[in-house]
């Protein structure tokens, strides 16, 4: 069974957060948490070099910690996250976009009506639906 490591294509986001390509979301957050206290402008000096080397790690970040756009740095690399692949762009911006949306009353309603908490279910468990 091949690893994730060989069907890797790049791994220069990840040597910048100090992280394997097998990293979990927890370990680049901690990656990400790390090289930011080092390299941040504030600490590193307010310099064009770090303010760029800072923008560079935050979007390594933001690229590995959303899968759908770490799968494609997986694959493609950093090629396949330029502005020449619209298709890729779309899907960075569809995920950016589900990432920051707000809840809305709708949400709030299904959620309570598929709990079972719309029905008068609040003083006990509500019944959660089977997966």
């Amino acid at each position: 069974m091949a690893t994730a490591s060989s069907s890797v294509r790049e791994t220069a986001y990840y040597d910048l957060l100090g992280v394997s390509p097998e990293a979990t979301s927890a370990e680049i957050r901690k990656g990400y948490q790390r090289a930011a206290l080092k390299c941040h402008p504030d600490r590193a000096g307010d310099t064009e070099a770090s303010k760029e080397a800072f923008q560079t790690l935050q979007r390594a970040y933001n690229v590995l910690y959303n899968v759908e756009t770490r799968r494609i740095y997986d694959q493609f690399g950093e090629a396949g996250l330029s502005e020449e692949n619209d298709d890729v762009n779309a899907a960075f911006a569809r995920a950016n976009a589900a990432r920051a949306a707000p809840i809305s009353a709708e949400d709030i309603e299904q959620f309570a009506t598929s709990t079972g908490l719309r029905n008068g279910a609040r003083g006990s468990d509500p019944v959660l639906p089977p997966l």
